[in-house]
């Protein structure tokens, strides 16, 4: 626990120093603030077994901190669930994690429109556990530990005004849990809404 207390704590601290420094010479432009909130179709990627997509939530704030006329920083806190449908189980693998995507976004016009991002994102897992017909058993409870993730996010979207949409694809560079190799690939269809 005091290790993922120490790694929140300084990527936070690097956040806010990356969004300080974003900040000063944008100052001729007004940071924004929103919620994301949607769908997200999460499906793993192994060599050991084979699965198809299991849906869930994704949601959370972010903070828009234009870099120019066209650019803005985009820092995210998420709260996303991932996982798969393990094929020839009746077993579902699911995995909670807070998100923390940092995404270089390019507006294509400057009132509003169509855009697109891409950039990094760390995810720490908060709950994992695997669902059969017969019971729900926690990962820990198998010997199964679930990693904090590492990956990289792409995607579009539209926004004029408040509202607006993302359609983004991420996935894992690092393996999910350490049992086996599985890396978290999943498309996210989120709404907008500014909120300053």
């Amino acid at each position: 626990m005091q290790t993922w207390i120490r790694r929140c704590s300084t990527l936070a601290t690097i956040a806010l120093a990356a969004s300080a420094a974003a900040a000063a010479p944008a100052s001729a432009q007004s940071v924004s603030y929103g919620i994301l909130a949607g769908a997200s179709f999460s499906d793993m990627m192994s060599t050991d077994f084979s699965a198809t997509t299991s849906a869930g939530f994704a949601g959370g704030l972010y903070a828009g901190i234009p870099l120019g006329k066209s650019f803005t920083l985009e820092p995210e806190l998420l709260y996303t669930n991932k996982g798969a449908n393990v094929e020839g189980a009746s077993a579902t693998v699911n995995l909670n994690y807070i998100e923390i995507p940092v995404l270089a976004r390019y507006n294509f016009t400057t009132d509003g429109g169509p855009f697109a991002y891409a950039g990094p994102y760390v995810g720490f897992n908060m709950n994992c556990n695997t669902t059969t017909t017969l019971a729900t058993t926690n990962c820990s409870d198998a010997s199964v530990n679930a990693n904090t993730v590492f990956g990289g996010a792409l995607g579009v979207g539209f926004q004029k005004s408040a509202w607006g949409f993302d359609l983004r694809y991420e996935y894992d560079f690092t393996d999910a849990v350490d049992a086996g190799p599985g890396k978290n690939s999943a498309f996210m269809a989120l709404l907008r809404l500014a909120v300053k």
